[in-house]
C-alpha cells in the first residue's frame, strides 16, 4: 500500500498527503467518505475504502444511505422505461424535467457546497501549512525536548549518584552521631570524674595550704631554736673552756696529792719494815726482864704494831678500789659528755642546713658516731698495771690504750672548733672524792649544765667501794654505739634527759613520722607486691582459682581510676556466670569514726554475659570514691548517670550487700601478697522506692522483702518493684 495519497478536485488533484494528514482532514470534516482518493497511478476510490482512514459512524451511515437511494432510483427508472406508455412518457418527461431541475438545483447546491468545500479545503490547506509549520516547530521543540530529556536523564543519573552519596553520608552522619552520643556519655562521665577530682584537689590544696602554714610556723620555730642552739653552743664552749681550766687545776692538785700519797705509802712501808725488824730484838730483851711486868707493858704495843700493818693494807686496797672506780666513772662521764656535745653540734649543723625534702631529714643524719662507752673494770683485787715505767712500789690505775683509741671523733666534728677534753691524768690521786662524786658548789653554771646533760642514775659516793667489780655502765645511763640506737624504733625514753635536747629530737623527727609511717610499715612487711601489673595478674589468678576460668577480661580505659571486670563462666558447682571487678581494692575506702579502711571488690551473678551488667558494675565500683561516701552492708548508691544504659527499667539505684554464696562472703586473705584483705560485696540494682525504704527503715526491711518475694540472685533489670506504692505512701 502506498504512503502517498492525492485528493481529487475539480481542477485536478492535490497532494501528496500521508495517512496521518488525511486523518486530520477527516477529523476536521474536509474529506467525506465519498471523496475521491487515489495514489496518482490507479483509479480514484472512495475515501471510506482507504484502509487506515477512520470516519465517524454517522458520516458512514449517511454515505451508505445515499448510495442505497441512488441505486434504488436508478433501478426504478430502468423498469419504468421498459413499460412506459406515451402518457407515461410525457409524465415521465415532466418528472424527468422536474428531476433534472432538482438535479440542477442539487448540482448548484453541490457547486456551492463544493465551493464552500474548496474554500474550506483552502482553509484546511492553510491550516495544514500552519500545522506543518507548527509540526516543524513541534518537531524542533521535540528535538529540543529530546535533548533536554537527555540532559535531564544525565542530570537524573547525576542526581541518583548524588543521592547515593547523600545516603552514604547520611549513614556516616548517623554513625558519627552515635559516636558523638557515646563520646557525650563518656564526656559526662569524665566531667563527673573531673568534678570529683577537682573537689578532691581543692580539699588537697586546702590541706597543703594548712600544712604549708604549719611548715612555715615550724620553720620559724626551727629558726628560733637554731638561734637558741647557737647561744647554747657558745655557752657550752665557754663552759667547756672553764671545765678544761678547772680540770687542769684539778689534775695538778691530783698530781700533788698523788705524790703526797706515794710519799705517805713509802713512809708507812719503811716504818712497817723497821717495826718488823725491831720486833724480835724487843721480844728477846723482854724475856730477860720480869716476864709478868714486862708482858703487861709490851703486849699492847706488840698488838698495835701487829694490827697496824693489816689496817694499812686494808686501807690501801680500799683507797685503790675507790680510786679505780672513781677514775672509771670519770672516764665514762667525760666520754658521755663529749658524745652528747658532738650530737648537739651535729643537730645544730643539720638545723642550719635543712634538707630539701622534710621526709628525708632524719634518714640523712643516721650515721653511727664512733664513741665507745665500754668501761674498764679495775678492782682492788685486780689493779691495772701501766705499761710505762713507773715506781714499782706505787701501783696506779691508768686508762687502757684501747679505751683511749676508741674515743675518737670524725673530722667534721673536730673542724667545727669543738674542743675535745682529754681524760684526766690517772697518775694523780684526788684529795677529796666529793669533788668528783658531787658537783662543785662554788660554780653554779657548771653544776646546772651537768645536771642537764648527765644521766639521772650517775655514780654517787654512796656506792659500795668494796665491790669486786665495777659495772661498765650503771642502770639508767644511756649506752649507745650509733645514732640508730637513739633514733631507731626501739629508742629509750630516757635517751635525752635534757628537755632542750628532747625537744630538738622531737622536732627533727616529727616531720618524718607523719610522712614515712606508711613507708616504714610497708618496709616491715615482706613479700608484698608493689608493681601494678603484677597485682592485676595476681588478682586475676586469685579470682580464677575462686570462680573458675576467666572467659573474658573487660579492661577499663579510664586513666584516673581503671576498674576492670572479669567474667567467669559456669564452673563445677557454680552453674551461673560470675562478674567481678578488679581494681576497686587498690583504693581503700575511708570509714568514719576511725574505723578500719575497706578494700572491696563488687560481684554480680548472671545467667549469661550482659554488657549492661558490666557497665553498671564498673560505675557502681567508682561511686564511693567519686562521692566520698563509706562502703558497708546496706549502703546505697544512685546511678542517675547510667539512665541511658538502664532505660526501660524502674531500677536506677543500687545497694551493696554481702554475697549470698557463702564462699564469696568471707574476706579473701591476701595480706601477705597485697598488704590487705579483699572483701566482696554483692551489688543489687534497686528502684527509687526501694532505696528510700532502705534509707528510712533500714536494710532489714528490704531483706525481708527479698525473702518474701523469693528474689532471684541473678541480675535482672526487668523485675518488679517490691515496694507497693499504696503501702509506701501510707508510710
Amino acid at each position: 500500500m502506498s504512503d502517498q495519497w492525492y485528493i481529487k478536485t475539480k481542477t485536478g488533484k492535490r497532494g501528496p498527503y500521508s495517512i496521518a494528514q488525511l486523518q486530520r482532514y477527516v477529523d476536521a470534516g474536509a474529506i467525506r467518505p465519498n471523496a475521491g482518493i487515489g495514489d496518482g497511478k490507479n483509479e480514484w476510490v472512495a475515501a471510506a475504502t482507504i484502509p487506515g482512514l477512520l470516519f465517524p459512524e454517522e458520516t458512514l451511515q449517511q454515505f451508505r444511505a445515499s448510495r442505497s437511494a441512488a441505486s434504488a432510483s436508478t433501478s426504478g427508472e430502468t423498469s419504468r422505461s421498459t413499460t412506459r406508455s406515451p402518457d407515461v412518457d410525457s409524465q415521465a418527461a415532466k418528472e424527468l424535467a422536474q428531476k433534472a431541475e432538482q438535479l440542477r438545483q442539487q448540482e448548484d447546491d453541490l457547486g456551492q457546497r463544493q465551493a464552500e468545500l474548496e474554500n474550506r479545503l483552502q482553509a484546511v490547506q492553510e491550516s495544514e501549512q500552519a500545522s506543518q509549520v507548527h509540526e516543524q516547530n513541534l518537531h524542533q521543540f521535540e528535538i529540543n525536548l529530546q535533548s533536554r530529556n537527555d540532559s535531564l536523564d544525565a542530570r537524573e543519573q547525576e542526581l541518583l549518584s548524588r543521592q547515593t552519596q547523600l545516603e552514604q553520608l547520611t549513614e556516616q552522619l548517623k554513625q558519627r552521631e552515635q559516636q558523638i552520643e557515646s563520646l557525650s556519655v563518656q564526656h559526662q562521665d569524665a566531667q563527673q570524674a573531673f568534678d570529683a577530682r577537682e573537689s578532691q584537689l581543692q580539699l588537697t590544696e586546702q590541706e597543703l595550704k594548712s600544712q604549708l602554714e604549719s611548715l612555715d610556723q615550724r620553720e620559724q620555730d626551727l629558726h628560733a631554736r637554731k638561734t637558741e642552739l647557737h647561744e647554747t653552743a657558745e655557752r657550752l664552749k665557754q663552759q667547756d673552756q672553764e671545765y678544761q681550766a678547772r680540770q687542769a687545776e684539778q689534775q695538778s692538785e691530783l698530781q700533788s696529792e698523788n705524790d703526797q700519797l706515794k710519799d705517805r705509802i713509802n713512809s708507812l712501808e719503811r716504818e712497817l719494815e723497821t717495826a718488823l725488824a725491831t720486833a724480835p730484838i724487843d721480844e728477846a730483851s723482854s724475856e730477860e726482864r720480869d716476864h709478868e711486868a714486862e708482858s703487861d707493858n709490851e703486849l699492847p704495843s706488840i698488838a698495835a704494831e701487829q694490827v697496824a700493818p693489816d689496817d694499812l693494807s686494808v686501807e690501801k686496797k680500799k683507797l685503790l678500789s675507790e680510786f679505780a672506780a672513781r677514775q672509771d666513772s670519770l672516764s665514762r662521764r667525760e666520754a658521755d659528755l663529749i658524745r652528747r656535745e658532738d650530737e648537739l653540734l651535729k643537730r645544730e649543723l643539720e638545723l642550719a642546713e635543712p634538707p630539701a625534702s622534710p621526709s628525708r631529714f632524719v634518714a640523712s643524719t643516721r650515721k653511727s658516731l664512733p664513741v665507745s662507752t665500754k668501761s674498764r673494770q679495775v678492782t682492788a683485787a685486780k689493779p691495772y698495771t701501766p705499761s710505762l715505767s713507773e715506781t714499782v712500789s706505787s701501783p696506779t690505775v691508768t686508762p687502757e690504750p684501747e679505751s683511749i683509741a676508741q674515743e675518737t671523733f670524725t673530722d667534721d666534728v673536730l673542724s667545727v672548733g669543738n674542743p675535745v677534753s682529754e681524760p684526766p691524768n690517772v697518775d694523780t690521786v684526788a684529795q677529796d672524792w666529793s669533788e668528783y662524786l658531787s658537783p662543785s658548789t662554788d660554780e653554779p653554771e657548771v653544776s646546772d649544765q651537768a645536771s642537764t646533760i648527765e644521766p639521772e642514775d650517775s655514780p654517787s659516793e654512796d656506792a659500795d667501794p668494796s665491790n669486786d667489780e665495777t659495772p661498765a655502765l650503771q642502770d639508767g645511763n644511756l649506752e649507745v654505739n650509733s645514732w640508730e640506737d637513739i633514733f631507731g624504733d626501739g629508742r629509750r625514753e630516757d635517751a635525752l634527759d635534757d628537755p632542750v635536747e628532747a625537744e630538738i629530737g622531737d622536732d627533727a623527727f616529727e616531720l618524718e613520722e607523719d610522712q614515712q609511717s606508711e613507708e616504714i610499715e610497708d618496709a616491715s612487711r615482706s613479700g608484698v607486691l608493689y608493681d601494678h601489673d603484677k597485682i592485676v595478674a595476681f588478682r586475676k589468678q586469685l579470682f580464677e582459682e575462686k570462680f573458675g576460668p576467666c572467659i573474658r577480661y573487660d579492661r577499663d580505659i579510664d586513666p584516673h581510676m581503671p576498674i576492670d571486670v572479669l567474667i567467669h563462666g559456669p564452673h563445677q558447682s557454680r552453674d551461673y556466670t560470675t562478674l567481678v571487678t578488679s581494681g576497686m581494692s587498690d583504693h581503700p575506702i575511708e570509714m568514719p569514726n576511725g574505723q578500719k579502711t575497706v578494700c572491696a571488690e563488687l560481684v554480680f551473678y548472671a545467667a549469661h554475659v550482659d554488657e549492661t551488667a558490666i557497665q553498671i558494675l564498673r560505675a557502681a565500683a567508682k561511686v564511693p570514691y567519686q562521692r566520698n561516701q563509706p562502703l558497708s552492708i546496706g549502703a546505697t548508691a544512685t546511678l542517675n548517670h547510667l539512665k541511658d544504659v538502664m532505660s526501660g527499667s524502674q531500677q536506677k539505684d543500687a545497694v551493696y550487700l554481702l554475697p549470698t554464696v557463702q564462699s564469696d562472703s568471707k574476706p579473701i586473705a591476701v595480706k601477705e601478697q597485697l598488704g590487705h584483705s579483699i572483701q566482696l560485696f554483692w551489688l543489687v540494682t534497686i528502684t527509687e522506692a526501694e532505696r528510700k525504704l532502705i534509707e528510712t527503715s533500714g536494710i532489714h526491711k528490704f531483706l525481708s522483702l527479698l525473702q518474701k518475694n523469693k528474689h532471684a540472685v541473678y541480675f535482672d533489670l526487668m523485675r518488679d518493684c517490691y515496694v507497693k506504692r499504696k503501702g509506701w505512701f501510707r508510710r
